[in-house]
C-alpha cells in the first residue's frame, strides 16, 4: 500500500507539476494581457485626468483674466462716473453764479431806473413847487425861477 501511495502520489504530482506548467503557460499570457489592458486603462485614464487638469487650468486662467479685465472695465466706469459727476456739479454751479449775476445786475437796473424815477418826480414837485411859490410871489418871478433852475441843476448833477 505504501507503494501504491507512493504511486498515487508520484502520479499526482506529475499531474500537479504538468497542470501547474500548463496553467502557468496559458494563464501567463491570459493574465498578461488582463495587465497589460489594466495597465492601459490607467494610462488612459491619468492621460484623460491630465487633459482635465489642463484645460481646468486653462479655464481658470480665462476666467481670472476676464475678471481682472472685469476689474478695469468696473474702475474705469467709476473713474467716467466720477469725473461725468464733476463735470455736472461745475456746469451747474456755472449756470447758478450766472443766473445770480444776472438777477443782481437786474436788480441794480431796476434800483437805477427807480431811483431815476423818483428823482425826476422829485425834480418834478420842486419845479411844480417853485412855479406856484413864483406865482404867489410879487417878487420879478424870472430870478426866483433862475435860483431854482440852478438849484436843481446843482441836485441833478449830485445825484448822477
Amino acid at each position: 500500500m505504501h507503494t501504491l501511495l507512493e504511486t498515487l502520489l508520484e502520479s499526482n504530482v506529475i499531474n500537479i507539476a504538468i497542470l501547474v506548467v500548463i496553467l502557468i503557460r496559458f494563464a501567463r499570457q491570459v493574465v498578461g494581457e488582463i495587465l497589460v489592458q489594466r495597465q492601459q486603462q490607467v494610462k488612459e485614464a491619468l492621460e484623460e485626468a491630465s487633459n482635465r487638469l489642463k484645460l481646468a487650468e486653462q479655464q481658470l486662467k480665462t476666467a481670472q483674466e476676464e475678471w481682472s479685465q472685469t476689474q478695469e472695465q468696473i474702475n474705469q466706469i467709476e473713474e467716467e462716473a466720477n469725473q461725468t459727476t464733476q463735470v455736472v456739479k461745475e456746469y451747474w454751479l456755472k449756470q447758478a453764479n450766472e443766473a445770480i449775476a444776472q438777477l443782481k445786475t437786474k436788480t441794480q437796473q431796476s434800483l437805477s431806473q427807480a431811483s431815476r424815477q423818483v428823482a425826476k418826480q422829485i425834480r418834478q414837485t420842486l419845479i411844480e413847487l417853485a412855479i406856484e411859490k413864483v406865482k404867489q410871489t410879487p417878487i420879478d418871478g424870472s430870478q426866483i425861477l433862475d435860483r431854482h433852475i440852478s438849484l436843481l441843476s446843482y441836485h441833478e448833477a449830485k445825484n448822477r
